[in-house]
């Protein structure tokens, strides 16, 4: 393997690393290319933190000279009441208060 071929491997490599643990992403469905030290993001997350967190993390890691984020942004679905008399936005809470077991 050619040593810039190697290089864009560990750098792929090491930027996947970085996206496993970062917490803000908000999603784990991203793909991650580099050819000559140009690392390009693609894939899905729920923010434009999100999307901003993935390309911070690429630009930290040793030998990136650019990064190209094709990242779209894909907000989570709300989820409608079916119950009477609830409203839509009361719903997310309410999710959020079953899933903590409270």
């Amino acid at each position: 393997m050619p040593i810039q071929q190697k290089r864009d491997s560990e750098i792929e490599q090491r930027v996947i690393r970085q996206l496993r643990v970062d917490k803000g992403l908000g999603s784990k469905e991203l793909c991650v290319f580099c050819s000559d030290g140009v690392v390009t993001l693609k894939g899905s997350v729920l923010s434009d933190r999100g999307k901003t967190i993935a390309q911070s993390a690429a630009f930290r890691m040793e030998g990136v000279v650019a990064v190209v984020n094709e990242i779209a942004v894909k907000p989570a679905k709300r989820v409608r009441s079916r119950v009477r008399g609830t409203r839509p936005e009361a719903m997310p809470l309410l999710a959020g208060r079953a899933a903590a077991g409270q």
